[in-house]
């Protein structure tokens, strides 16, 4: 495991100079007491990083290797991450204690957006900005630069399957730079548009991060009303969408960029929502934002879930565990991997019971048999983590269908709540909630992976 710890230290790093940012917003706005939690941060990341440093770095990395990088990277940004929260003594924003700080942490590295944080308006500006910009990182920014610029080209895939970004097909870092300058364009862009609307300009900035991220994330309560909604839809899908779309876009490559997950993605919003429309009575506009939200597991509410009907929660629950796309920050098992479970079920029926053999095709491909069956295995586990915890919360009281949509939105890193969270939930449901905030965004294969004491089968 020491030869792993620089490849964690270098993310470490990463994450202590981004705090500097809100570090310095909260020298500009004067808050003194921000400015304790959030310097100790920032200093806590970057010596934990470079202390890292002293070990020697293993370059040839299996995939048992970057199961172990991701998780442990994960857990230390939540619990290091968690200072600001908990060490703003002497103002009147809310402190949070050191287990629900824990809790924040997770939740926003993790893009989930369930918070503990019963007024967010109170927050100070730079403990609000470190907040939001957790999501970013623990989404974006430092799982891609280290896949892109630290890694062996031949260790790359295997760290690639870690995060979740097994249709990278080594174009990373080709792209990187080029999108995320789109994702800042789009970020200022949105941004200002939501100030058009009439928000604030941090709450406007707040909340397009949030969606951009698909975090989810709010700063306080605001009325949002159809222009607004409309500018965070477009963030929601944009933050849910393969990343590599918008390089096509900017190439010219409009063809490229319709093909594999997008039309689906666009299709199952806007069959949720028609659907929602038709059955359960809601505005179309409603349908169609909580929907999004749900599919592309950012966790913006236009409703009070919790008051729904329950035909209403499955088909949330449904969205939620389908996710968005690959190579983006939503969660779920993605769209490509619903198509490809699809695609074989179909396929195994056709070839037992047809008289002519058929492969899996996936975007026009044959797909091999391991690439199927870690889309199922992960399928299975994803279900089997939810029924396990939905039977903890059940056995504390509460109704089934919520136990089930909270412990989805939990691994699915959306951050839609029935009611449940809260700060005032059992210590034992608030450990199981950040276990499937930090499974979900791991996908949950690599943590059983770690479990394995056996580097041989890291492999599969």
């Amino acid at each position: 495991m020491r030869n792993l710890l620089p490849h964690i230290g270098f993310m470490l790093k990463t994450a202590g100079f981004s705090t500097m940012i809100p570090v310095a917003a909260a020298i500009v706005h004067g808050e003194n007491s921000s400015f304790m939690g959030l310097a100790a941060t920032a200093l806590a990341f970057v010596a934990l990083g470079y202390s890292f440093d002293v070990f020697d770095k293993k370059k040839d990395l299996t995939y048992w290797d970057a199961c172990r990088i991701a998780t442990v990277t994960y857990v230390l940004l939540g619990f290091v991450g968690a200072m600001p929260y908990m060490l703003s003594v002497g103002s009147d924003e809310p402190i949070l204690s050191p287990s629900d700080s824990v809790f924040e942490s997770i939740s926003g590295f993790t893009t989930t957006g369930h918070t503990m944080i019963e007024e967010p308006g109170r927050m100070s500006r730079s403990t609000a900005l470190y907040r939001d910009m957790t999501q970013y990182l623990g989404g974006v920014i430092i799982i891609l630069v280290f896949i892109v610029f630290f890694t062996p080209k031949h260790g790359r895939f295997d760290l690639e399957k870690a995060f979740g970004l097994e249709q990278a097909k080594n174009v990373l870092r080709k792209t990187f730079v080029k999108v995320l300058n789109i994702y800042l364009i789009l970020l200022l862009m949105l941004s200002v548009m939501l100030v058009v609307t009439g928000q604030g300009i941090l709450d406007s900035f707040s909340y397009i991060l949030g969606g951009l991220s698909t975090g989810g994330f709010t700063p306080g309560e605001s009325d949002i009303g159809i222009m607004e909604g409309t500018v965070l839809l477009t963030a929601m899908v944009a933050g849910s969408v393969n990343f590599l779309v918008f390089h096509h876009v900017t190439s010219g490559k409009i063809k490229e960029a319709l093909r594999e997950e997008l039309p689906y993605l666009i299709g199952i919003i806007l069959a949720a929502s028609i659907l929602s429309y038709a059955a359960f009575g809601y505005g179309f506009f409603t349908s169609l934002f909580q929907n999004t939200s749900a599919a592309t597991t950012t966790g913006f509410s236009a409703l009070d879930v919790s008051v729904q009907p329950e035909g209403f929660k499955a088909l949330l629950i449904l969205l939620m565990i389908v996710g968005g796309s690959s190579l983006s920050t939503s969660g779920g098992i993605k769209i490509w991997r619903a198509i490809l479970l699809a695609k074989a079920a179909y396929v195994s029926l056709h070839n037992r019971f047809g008289k002519k053999q058929r492969k899996v095709m996936l975007w026009n491909k044959p797909v091999k048999g391991e690439m199927a069956g870690r889309a199922r295995n992960l399928f299975a586990a994803m279900m089997g983590v939810v029924f396990f915890s939905s039977v903890l919360f059940a056995l504390q009281g509460y109704d089934p269908v919520d136990s089930v949509f909270e412990t989805v939105s939990a691994v699915s890193t959306t951050g839609l709540t029935a009611g449940i969270t809260n700060p005032a939930m059992a210590a034992h449901l608030k450990c199981v909630m950040v276990a499937l905030m930090i499974l979900g965004r791991l996908e949950i294969m690599p943590f059983l992976i770690v479990l394995n004491k056996n580097p041989a089968g890291g492999k599969g």
